[in-house]
């Protein structure tokens, strides 16, 4: 540590776990060391190294290094939400929160964080904004590591994207059988298009498979029927998509709501 704060000209900062098992939580002790040997800052996850991240993280260890050392601490570990990270401050004293994994696919995640430690109410991201989120991530994991690598690189990020969306589950089998850059950007802007129109908390919707060999399929829906069951038809009510078979889609699950109706429905387009 005095070597790495010796050889920069910048505040260096370190990051660690509460110990390397739980019976040896010994952050406090590695973090006095870290302030004599002039690290700046400390970031703490609450899980030790043996607990990988299995279980629930702990803070009470995160509060004793807060109460060890005079400089910033920041809580790490399952925080998620904005009574998430009030807790974990309260309970530890410390001077921030960092956000790992809650943030995947949720880069909104920090204006909501900090609008609820202010008492303030967020927007929620829409679909649209999730859409040009998305595709500005995609445009630069292409660039960074050209388009072949950079498609194989983005289908977990669009699964992060995706997750708890309706039809996302579905989507995110499909994109990760895309081959090109140009698919992918195709797939997810068609998938946030026709979530404009869909309230993000509704229920899973059910499936409908409809098979496209060549041209292009136009997809209607209509109003549910008696039995609960949607239709598809090409005449006579609002055209909810437009699938291009050569888009090169082994398939793809749209999530569809028309205007003027309340039938939702995911329809699944199989490709020849």
């Amino acid at each position: 540590l005095e070597a790495v704060v010796g050889a920069v000209d910048l505040p260096v900062t370190l990051k660690i776990r509460t110990g390397p098992a739980p019976e040896r939580r010994n952050a406090p002790r590695i973090a006095r060391i870290a302030e004599a040997a002039g690290i700046r800052m400390l970031a703490v996850h609450g899980r030790t190294r043996a607990c990988a991240f299995r279980g629930e993280a702990e803070y009470d260890t995160i509060a004793e290094v807060k109460a060890a050392v005079r400089i910033p601490v920041v809580a790490n570990g399952d925080i998620a939400t904005p009574a998430q990270a009030r807790r974990v401050l309260e309970r530890t004293g410390a001077d921030g929160v960092m956000i790992g994994r809650a943030a995947h696919g949720r880069p909104w995640i920090f204006r909501e964080l900090l609008a609820g430690l202010e008492g303030r109410d967020a927007a929620p991201a829409g679909p649209a904004e999730m859409r040009a989120v998305v595709l500005e991530h995609l445009e630069g994991l292409y660039a960074l590591y050209g388009e072949e690598l950079g498609a194989r690189v983005a289908r977990k990020h669009i699964g992060w994207y995706v997750r708890g969306l309706p039809g996302g589950e579905a989507f995110r089998r499909d994109a990760n059988v895309l081959e090109t850059a140009e698919a992918q950007r195709l797939a997810v802007g068609d998938f946030f298009d026709l979530l404009t129109d869909t309230p993000l908390s509704s229920p899973a919707m059910p499936v409908l498979e409809v098979a496209l060999a060549s041209g292009v399929l136009d997809i209607w829906v209509w109003p549910a029927s008696t039995d609960g069951t949607t239709m598809l038809s090409a005449t006579d009510s609002a055209m909810a998509a437009r699938v291009r078979a050569n888009q090169g889609f082994r398939s793809l699950a749209y999530g569809l709501t028309a205007a003027g109706f309340d039938s939702r429905c995911s329809v699944r387009v199989l490709m020849a």
